[in-house]
This record gives C-alpha cells, sequence and structure tokens, in this order.
C-alpha cells in the first residue's frame, strides 16, 4: 500500500486484492483479541462493578470478527472490492450505533498489544495509540470512509454487482436494454398449492374487473386491478405483482366510498388473496425483508424518485440504447412513489433496487462495448460505437449520482459513489 495524506500513519490505497484479504484477515484477529481482552476485564473485580451487567453484549465483537472473516473470503473469491468494503463498513457503523454498545466500549481502553503480531503492521496505524475501544473503532470507520481502492483497468467491470431481487432487473437484447423476464418460481412442495391459488385469483379477478366495468367507480380503481391480473396471467415478475397489488390495495382505500358494499369487500379479500399468494414465493421473501431493513425517509424517497425521473428521461433523449418497455415500466414504478409523504417502504426500496440494477447492467454492458470495439491499433473507438456508449454510461451516471447520497442508509449502495467517478472519468476519456 501506499501513503496518501491523513492524521493516519497508514496508507490509504489498496493496490491489489491481495491487500483487502490480508487486511481483513488482520481485522479478524484485532477483533478476536479485542474480545479476549475485555471478557478479562469483565472477569476482574473493576469490571464485574463497571460492566457486568452488560457482558452479553460483548458478544457481538464475535460478530465483528465473523463479518471480517466473510469480507476477507468475498475478497479472496473475486466480488467487487468496493461493495465487500462498503457492506463492512455499514455493518460496523450499525454495530457501533447501538447505545449499549457505545457505553460498553467507549468505558473500557483500548491497548495496543491487542494488535501484537497482527498482520499487516500498517493496521496498528488505524487505531489511536490512547482511547477507548469505541475511539479505535469509529477511527477503523474513518478509514473506511477515507481508504482508496484497486483502479485497474477492469475497475468499471469489477465495481457493478450482480442483480438483486427487484421488480426489474435487465438483459441486452440486440444491443439494447430490455427488461428481463423473471419466472416465478415457488418452492418445490409448494408448486401445487400456488397453482391452485393462482387459478382462483384469476377468476375471482376477471369477476371483479367485469362487475366494476359495469359500475361507476374510478377509472384509476380498474387500471390498478387489471395490472393485478396482467402479472397473475403472466406467471413472471412476481416482485412486480406484489407491487401492483399494493397500488391497487391504495387505490381501493381511496376510492372506498365508490364501491358497493359487495364490491368493496371483494376486493380486499381480493387484495388479500394476491398478498398471500406472493408471499409463497422466495423473491418477495428477499425482497420484503431487505425492504423492511431500508431506513428511507421522506427526502430520501424524493431522491429515488428524481433519480428515476432523471434516467427516464435520458433513456427518451437516447431511444437507440434502450426498447420502449424500459422506460415505461420504470415511470410505472414511480408513480408508487408519486407521493413520498405516504409511499410504502417497500415501493420506494423497489424503485432504489431498480436502478440499482439498471445501473450496474448499463456499466457491464459499456466495458463490453468497449472491449469489442476499441481499435486494438490505436486505442480508440470509432465515432458511432463512441456515441453509443456515452449514452449509456449517461443513464449510469444518472443512477449512480441520484444513489450515492444514500450510501450512509443503505450500505449496499455505497458501490455507487466510486462507480460515479470512474464513468465520470470514462466519459471525459470518450470526449477526447
Amino acid at each position: 500500500m501506499t501513503n496518501g495524506p491523513s492524521r493516519h500513519p497508514i496508507a490509504f490505497r489498496f493496490n491489489t486484492r491481495e491487500e483487502v484479504v490480508r487486511f481483513f484477515r488482520g481485522l479478524a484477529l484485532v477483533f478476536d483479541s479485542m474480545h479476549q481482552s475485555l471478557s478479562g476485564y469483565i472477569g476482574s473485580h473493576e469490571g464485574r462493578d463497571a460492566l457486568a451487567a452488560r457482558a452479553p453484549n460483548f458478544q457481538m465483537l464475535r460478530g465483528l470478527q465473523e463479518l471480517a472473516r466473510v469480507s476477507m473470503e468475498k475478497s479472496a473469491i473475486g466480488e467487487p472490492i468496493v461493495e465487500v468494503v462498503a457492506d463492512f463498513s455499514f455493518n460496523l457503523r450499525t454495530f457501533l450505533s447501538d447505545p449499549a454498545i457505545s457505553q460498553i466500549t467507549d468505558v473500557y481502553p483500548f491497548n495496543e498489544h491487542d494488535l501484537g503480531g497482527i498482520e499487516p503492521k500498517s493496521l496498528v496505524g488505524i487505531f489511536p495509540r490512547d482511547g477507548t475501544v469505541y475511539q479505535a473503532l469509529e477511527a477503523l470507520v474513518e478509514f473506511l470512509r477515507i481508504v482508496d481502492f484497486p483502479r485497474a483497468s477492469g475497475s468499471l467491470r469489477e465495481i457493478a454487482p450482480d442483480q438483486k431481487p427487484s421488480p426489474l432487473q435487465f438483459a441486452i437484447e440486440n444491443g439494447r436494454l430490455a427488461v428481463l423476464k423473471q419466472p416465478a418460481i415457488a418452492e418445490e412442495q409448494d408448486n401445487e398449492n400456488v397453482r391452485a391459488a393462482r387459478e382462483a385469483l384469476m377468476e375471482a379477478g376477471e369477476a371483479l374487473i367485469e362487475g366494476l366495468e359495469r359500475s361507476n367507480s374510478d377509472p384509476r380503481l380498474l387500471d390498478s386491478l387489471r395490472k393485478v391480473q396482467q402479472r397473475l396471467e403472466s406467471q413472471s415478475d412476481v416482485i412486480q405483482l406484489g407491487l401492483a397489488n399494493l397500488a391497487c390495495r391504495a387505490m381501493c382505500a381511496m376510492f372506498e366510498s365508490e364501491l358497493s358494499d359487495a364490491h368493496r369487500a371483494l376486493m380486499i379479500g381480493h387484495t388479500q388473496g394476491v398478498a398471500m399468494y406472493v408471499g409463497q414465493f422466495p423473491d418477495w421473501q428477499r425482497f420484503s425483508d431487505n425492504a423492511s431493513e431500508a431506513e428511507l425517509d421522506v427526502d430520501d424517497v424524493q431522491r429515488i424518485a428524481d433519480t428515476a425521473k432523471a434516467i427516464v428521461s435520458d433513456l427518451e433523449n437516447n431511444p437507440e440504447i434502450a426498447e420502449a418497455e424500459v422506460p415505461r415500466t420504470i415511470v410505472w414504478l414511480q408513480q408508487l412513489v408519486n407521493d413520498p409523504k405516504t409511499t410504502s417502504k417497500r415501493a420506494a426500496f423497489a424503485l432504489m433496487r431498480t436502478i440499482e440494477n439498471l445501473v450496474a447492467q448499463t456499466i457491464r454492458h459499456s466495458v463490453d462495448l468497449i472491449d469489442q470495439t476499441v481499435d486494438k491499433t490505436k486505442g480508440k473507438l470509432s465515432g458511432a460505437a463512441s456515441v453509443l456508449i456515452t449514452g449509456f454510461l449517461i443513464v449510469a451516471l444518472s443512477g449512480a449520482l441520484g444513489l450515492s447520497p444514500l450510501t450512509g442508509k443503505l450500505g449496499e449502495v455505497a458501490w455507487m459513489k466510486t462507480a460515479a467517478d470512474l464513468v465520470k472519468s470514462q466519459l471525459q476519456d470518450l470526449a477526447k
């Protein structure tokens, strides 16, 4: 590692993946040593008086040790370094935000002998010579905030993670972005129940649509029900179905006064049935679990919505890079968060995840195009290829810039800030 300006005598650039692996291996040993020292302190007379009542919380240091070990393994097998470090940093900040943890760790002094024999030696430079365990861990958080990562020629490709469970995932078809159809796959033992439930819901949905068409209910309610029915028919994209059902439920509540008692009861029963149906699918379960952990406020939801609008504008200005279904479906998701004050957490998280997937796919495809079309003898792209790649990268930049401020709340988007910097650099190179 090479040196950089800071109050720490530690380098702030990882030059190779191997350095990152050694770093996390060393952290695992540090946390193990901390845990042993703290356990010994609790066992002492002084420690029993001060900390014994909160001793079980020290076991969380074991959790940090395991987190460091997992991060080391992810780095070793080739996962994007920026994402691995960002996930670790996010979990470390979450650990320190627990008031019980901060009270405990701010009592016990941090001893440099806890680092004895640990490699790499440069780890010693991260931590203050005098202070508490809490201050030592805070110093680690600060180090992870400003540390730099490998910038190999393939770094743009490496930084983009795999697409995650989301209403939309994307593919490249005939050189253009397209919506990837995601089969709705339940657990094998549930297949028969899922099939029967779907058939019953389809029949109930058709009857409801026919009834509403003969009534004077608001067309928006009917439209939301049709969207649920269409997604049931498709037998794919279960997360889209779950979100469409949430929107339909909201419409039902909004126009409740316009419905007859019978239609109101049928609508409530139908949306509850669809909710139970999507609950049978692991993709919806994982998505819902992730959404429930996201701490998004009104300003965050507005930022996500504004980012989606910017992306749609970029796609419409560059129609050659995406099928029309891509911006159209993003607009549908964006409409689910039109009012940030009343937006469900699932809807906001869904739009955020969709943007993240889009950025990842456009970055990967841009790098593929560069590799395929660059003139190896001159190291330059043709004019037509440069224009096309620029269109993809502009979309990626809009998404990355829009979501990067959410890093402090959502560790999984921490890679966006570095992605934005790399995309800016690539766009500058294309403009030369």
